[in-house]
């Protein structure tokens, strides 16, 4: 079912699009293979308040069956926006799915300069609340006129968020949204690069919105591990918002992995709040029941852990460029669901979605070849394409030096078997290599391997990497090497090189 296919024609919905309040910018029914349901997803930009220009993006979820459904409303967070970059639309999270779940139509409005939507970011200094009111004021005139949307009701609504999305929800609760029966805040925090006083104007905005927040009933999650705010802020912040909102229900969930991002970002941790917030919204009168679970994802066909390679161990990348090696520093700080791709000269990553797996193994196929999936959530899941048994080996040099890797097989009393071949699989970005096939030299073998007392020259094969002379950075090769006498089986050699 999508919005516009059913509610076009409807006298409500048309003359919005007359009068020029709302416009449909996409409706699609979005498939996913950790659903069972297809998402029911349109995409509109609805005018924001009628003394300004502001039109927000809003994307607009629909459940199975006939409405007028609930409506839930996701604020939006902030990551990666700024005035010159809006981010990405908020899409499908696993929130998103909770409230499909449950029976509701979920609404994302993005603020002004998020996404889609029109205009700057808004922004006022260490006056935190004032940027929340802001933000409050213009998502309150797109849910105003929302309304005549016939699958919305209006009557029941219910307001979420997390970070960014959680301090514009308690903006919003100032605002006396008709129909608001509660909100729903994750971990509500908002820095402006503007402000040195950080901590101190989270706590002061906080015990102004709670002043002026009618006594909304709120339902407040905060983690140990909030990577964002200490946990000594939010606790004061919780405390000052609740000088003035008395019906404030804490859920402290106890130390996960990561940061309380992860809470709504991984399946693992649903029995952590959706009991809690089952509760919440019961004690609210309105839906809890889970009655659509197809919304909810199925992990069990998540990529299992290969074992490669601790999920932190920046040496065992497959690409060692340094521009890599800052994406997957990146990645390491995203929330789940997350996804890393590599490929013979580029790697990139996606967070968040129905998986984002797609997105990432897409844009690497737009820069590079043979692309595959290198890392997903918490867990290394890379399948080397090379033969045999992999070996990872780093070193440093200058880029005056030339560094040889000498390659023997010798049995247990020193003695040459054969001269083993060596083959390049993947050649240096930022240098050049050869092979000399058969030379004579001394066996490197280090302790505890028993042909670490092997130190008389032998012949074998060379492979010599020299960095091109005005290069300093990240390097790497890949070559084979014969294993048996007859050639049959082969073992593989990953250098990965800092050069300076």
């Amino acid at each position: 079912m999508r919005l516009y296919k059913k509610v076009y024609y409807s006298f409500s919905l048309a003359c919005l699009l007359l009068t020029g309040v709302a416009a449909p910018a996409q409706a699609k029914d979005v498939t996913s293979p950790y659903l069972s349901i297809p998402l029911h997803e349109s995409i509109l930009g609805v005018r924001g308040p009628a003394e300004g220009n502001a039109r927000l993006q809003v994307t607009v979820y629909l459940p199975d069956g006939n409405g007028p459904f609930p409506v839930a409303v996701i604020n939006a967070g902030a990551d990666h926006v700024s005035d010159t970059h809006p981010g990405e639309r908020l899409g499908y999270t696993f929130l998103t799915g909770y409230f499909l779940s449950r029976g509701y139509a979920v609404a994302q409005p993005m603020p002004q300069g998020f996404g889609g939507s029109s205009g700057k970011p808004i922004s006022n200094g260490c006056a935190l609340d004032q940027t929340g009111l802001l933000n409050a004021q213009d998502i309150k005139a797109v849910l105003h006129n929302m309304s005549a949307i016939v699958e919305l009701d209006m009557s029941r609504i219910i307001v979420a968020g997390q970070s960014f999305g959680g301090w514009t929800s308690l903006a919003l609760s100032t605002q006396q949204i008709p129909g608001q029966k509660g909100q729903i805040v994750f971990s509500p925090a908002f820095q402006a690069s503007s402000c040195q006083q950080g901590d101190a104007a989270l706590i002061q905005g906080s015990e102004k919105l709670g002043a002026a927040s009618h006594q909304m009933p709120t339902l407040w999650v905060e983690s140990h591990t909030d990577s964002l705010v200490p946990e000594a802020t939010w606790r004061q912040m919780q405390a000052a918002y609740q000088k003035g909102n008395a019906h404030v229900s804490v859920l402290d969930v106890p130390v996960i992995k990561k940061d309380s991002g992860t809470l709504t970002g991984s399946p693992k941790n649903f029995s952590l709040w959706m009991p809690k917030m089952d509760a919440f919204l019961q004690r609210l009168g309105l839906p809890a029941q889970n009655v659509q679970p197809g919304y909810l994802p199925s992990m069990s066909n998540a990529p299992p852990a290969t074992h490669f390679a601790k999920i932190d161990d920046l040496e065992a990348l497959p690409t060692q460029d340094d521009k890599a090696i800052a994406q997957y520093k990146i990645f390491l700080k995203k929330p789940f669901p997350r996804a890393f791709v590599v490929g013979d000269n580029a790697a990139s990553s996606e967070s968040g979605g129905l998986d984002p797996r797609v997105g990432a193994l897409k844009r690497c196929a737009q820069m590079s070849r043979n692309c595959q999936l290198y890392a997903y959530n918490d867990k290394v899941v890379w399948k080397s394409p090379l033969h045999g048994q992999v070996a990872v080996h780093s070193l440093v040099m200058t880029h005056q030096q030339t560094v040889g890797v000498f390659q023997v097989s010798l049995d247990q009393s020193c003695k040459e078997q054969f001269v083993p071949q060596v083959k390049i699989v993947r050649p240096p970005q930022h240098g050049s290599i050869g092979i000399v096939p058969d030379t004579k030299g001394i066996p490197s073998y280090q302790p505890p391997s028993p042909l670490a007392r092997c130190t008389q020259p032998v012949h074998g094969s060379l492979v010599q990497y020299r960095p091109f002379s005005t290069y300093t950075g990240q390097d790497s090769f890949v070559f084979e090497e014969q294993v048996n006498r007859d050639n049959t089986r082969h073992s593989t050699t990953v250098m990965n090189i800092s050069i300076h």
